[in-house]
Parts: structure tokens; C-alpha cells; sequence
């Protein structure tokens, strides 16, 4: 075990020291404007990564991420996979994961024993939630350049996004709208 561990992390490494030198403006801005450590940029990788289900969208996902972390009306980073990792973690910590049925819920995302929930703590989760593939860690260390602060999916793996509260409303509204029975 050790000797696997030992090559997993040279690996991580080397794979690290290819992508900071690719993206090396990005990754100098999270360090300057943010403070960022190699694990902040992986604990965000990996929230992109479960968040993002096509390609061309992690970066605007990331983007979402940093527009958040960069507003200080917007506190809490609010994504699911976030408050489910908490349930996969530490079920018996979590009340709210007694009868977890594998979703996401409003009583997951809000329970203040669940610190993995970005629904209750600030900032990025005290870990990663998954292992980010390469591209995930690119599109923090590169991400869009947008003013979105929201999104939702809207099916087949794509998102809609918004920048304000009211835009967002609307695209849920949308939605449900698109994906629930016509009435009788």
C-alpha cells in the first residue's frame, strides 16, 4: 500500500506541476486574489467536476463558483453534490441522512451538522467531495468570464444560467414547467 500511495502522489504531482505551468496566469490570480492553495483549487475542481455533466459548461460552472466566492452579498457557495458528499461521508453525524435516498433535499442541504453543505458553511467544504479530473481543475484555474451567480439544470446534462435571483426563479419555473405532466 504504501508503495501504491507513494506512486499515486508522484503521479498527482507531476500531473499538477503540467497543468499550474499550462495555466499559470490563472492559477497566480487565485493565489493573489483569493489566497488559494493547491486544495482550495481541487476542493473547487471537485465540486465542478460532480456539478458539470457536459464538457463545455465546467468552465461556466466554475465561473458561477468564483462570481459567488467574489460577492460578498452572496455568502454561501449552494451546491447539492456539496451537502450529498456529507451523507456518503458521515451519514451517522448528519440527522438529516437517516432516510437519504441517494438526492439531494432542502433538509440535507440546510442540516447545521452537514459541513459539507455549502447550504450552511461559507466557502469551499473542509475537503474535496471527489477526485476532479484534469479538465475540472483547468476550468477553475481558467474559467469563463461571466456575471453569472445561478444555475439549473434544464436536461440532457446542460444548465441554464442566470444573474439575478429573479432570472434563476425563472429558469426553475421553466423547468418544471418543461418537465411536468400537462394537466388533465
Amino acid at each position: 500500500p504504501h508503495e501504491v500511495v507513494g506512486r499515486l502522489v508522484t503521479e498527482a504531482n507531476r500531473r499538477w506541476e503540467r497543468i499550474i505551468a499550462n495555466h499559470a496566469g490563472g492559477w497566480e490570480k487565485l493565489q493573489s486574489e483569493l489566497s488559494w492553495s493547491r486544495r482550495d483549487v481541487i476542493n473547487l475542481a471537485a465540486i465542478v467536476e460532480k456539478e458539470a455533466a457536459v464538457a463545455d459548461e465546467r468552465p461556466i460552472i466554475a465561473s458561477v463558483f468564483l462570481n459567488r466566492l467574489a460577492d460578498p452579498a452572496f455568502p454561501k457557495l449552494q451546491s447539492d453534490p456539496t451537502a450529498m458528499y456529507g451523507c456518503r461521508a458521515m451519514p451517522a453525524a448528519i440527522p438529516a441522512c437517516t432516510d437519504w435516498n441517494g438526492k439531494a433535499s432542502g433538509a440535507i442541504n440546510r442540516d447545521p451538522a452537514n459541513v459539507f453543505s455549502t447550504y450552511v458553511t461559507r466557502g469551499l467544504p473542509p475537503g474535496p467531495i471527489a477526485n476532479p479530473g484534469e479538465a475540472a481543475v483547468v476550468a477553475v484555474l481558467e474559467p469563463a468570464e461571466t456575471t453569472y451567480r445561478f444555475f439549473v439544470a434544464k436536461g440532457e446534462g446542460r444548465h441554464t444560467f442566470s444573474d439575478t435571483l429573479a432570472e434563476h426563479n425563472e429558469a426553475i419555473d421553466e423547468r418544471r414547467r418543461a418537465t411536468s405532466p400537462d394537466p388533465p
